[in-house]
């Protein structure tokens, strides 16, 4: 049976092909499967050598070394886990993540791999090569910590010492970011003594005014309080209130004190969208309190992102004031909180007989602070913009750690 023969002949060629054409299919999976093995295996080395040369080249610049070490160091950890020097780009930025070569000015290491490799079962299919990229950044230490951070990155001045003010700081440093010529000024019989003084720019002093000791140079500094959430805009709202009471938390517009009355403030925290201010011998008392300054007029919104005068406090003249901040919940420590694009000026004028207590916070803010006699003395940790320190009295600067915000150290990995 001649076509019999043909028919078997036949299929067994169509077979022949079938089995062929699933041979190839079932190769490319295997190879898929094996080199998409081998690829996060690369991967993952890959991730680990930028995330160590990112950290080992940040910490030789916290340590003083020059962008030259801190290379080798990268390019050290890079071939020593079998990456080639060519593959991984090692690049220095500055606070705002700009690419820079000045060492003073390195905030960020950025070490970035892309390596390209030949494939094993994919050969087959013609795939001849993969790659994988890995990025890492690390941010470099600051070295110098500061209990009076003036954090805004002008030319200008930030740090204005006038008159007869003078200022003590203890228990911590003071930084200014300002790159300007004249970035801390001392006129007249003003001065500041404090453990250390950073400055970015210059320092520019005139007549019996003086730093002790006289500034370093150092690196700008990020806000260390840039972790800090902000309060919800819930509770009752309140309006404007004046004049002798005891107040809830809740939202304000105007909280105002004079004459001889006395603003009692109950335990929490408090929005306030106009002005908390003390006139003649008014007088705050509060424990426990957290004061947030936002924008909006009655109802409190975000003030806008390109900077925005909002709610302010002013205790002025000869009112007095006992304020201290919560010791537990979210704002532990935290006892004046500007929005941070709220440029509104942040005015203290104290006498030896008041006390503020926890950390103040005003990221686009100009804390004009006043000695008025005697010693003016608050125990905080204070983040403005800038700073103008006046009066013919003293500022005592005592910081204390249990008693302010717990602010979170500059992490290693950023990103």
């Amino acid at each position: 049976m001649p076509w019999l023969r043909k028919f078997v002949a036949d299929e067994g060629g169509d077979a022949l092909i079938f089995v062929m054409g699933m041979m190839i299919v079932l190769l490319g999976f295997v190879g898929l499967a094996t080199d998409a093995g081998m690829l996060a295996v690369r991967y993952r080395t890959a991730q680990n050598v930028v995330d160590s040369a990112a950290l080992g080249a940040a910490q030789q610049i916290s340590a003083g070394s020059d962008l030259s070490t801190a290379s080798t160091i990268a390019n050290e950890i890079a071939q020593n886990s079998g990456i080639s020097t060519s593959n991984l780009t090692i690049t220095y930025l500055d606070s705002t993540g700009h690419q820079t070569s000045d060492v003073g000015e390195v905030f960020y290491v950025r070490a970035s791999i892309a390596e390209t490799f030949q494939t094993l079962m994919l050969q087959v299919l013609g795939i001849k090569t993969d790659s994988v990229q890995a990025n890492s950044t690390a941010g470099v230490a600051v070295t110098l910590p500061c209990v009076l951070c003036l954090i805004g990155y002008s030319n200008g001045v930030e740090l204005d010492l006038t008159g007869n003010g003078n200022a003590n700081v203890s228990n911590g440093g003071v930084i200014i970011n300002s790159s300007g010529n004249n970035a801390a000024t001392a006129t007249g019989n003003g001065h500041l003594i404090a453990p250390t003084i950073g400055v970015v720019g210059g320092v520019s002093t005139s007549g019996n005014g003086y730093f002790q000791p006289y500034p370093t140079k150092v690196r700008p500094i990020p806000d260390p309080l840039a972790a800090l959430p902000v309060p919800s805009f819930s509770g009752t709202n309140y309006g404007s209130v004046s004049g002798s009471k005891t107040l809830s938390p809740g939202i304000y517009n105007n909280i105002t004190v004079g004459s001889n009355g006395t603003m009692n403030l109950q335990p929490g925290t408090y929005i306030i969208t106009g002005s908390m201010s003390a006139t003649g011998n008014g007088s705050f008392k509060g424990s426990g309190v957290t004061l947030y300054f936002t924008c909006g007029s009655i109802n409190p919104q975000a003030c806008s992102s390109t900077g925005q005068q909002g709610g302010s406090l002013s205790l002025t003249g000869n009112g007095s004031f006992q304020i201290t901040a919560p010791t537990s919940g979210d704002y532990a420590g935290m006892v004046i909180f500007y929005d941070r694009n709220n440029t509104n000026t942040l005015r203290l004028t104290g006498n030896g007989s008041d006390q503020l207590t926890g950390s103040i916070y005003g990221k686009s803010a100009t804390a004009t602070l006043t000695g008025n006699g005697g010693i003016f003395q608050v125990n905080s940790l204070i983040v403005v913009d800038s700073a103008y320190l006046t009066g013919n009295g003293s500022i005592g600067i005592d910081y204390s750690k249990s008693l302010n915000y717990q602010r979170a150290g500059i992490p290693g990995i950023t990103q």
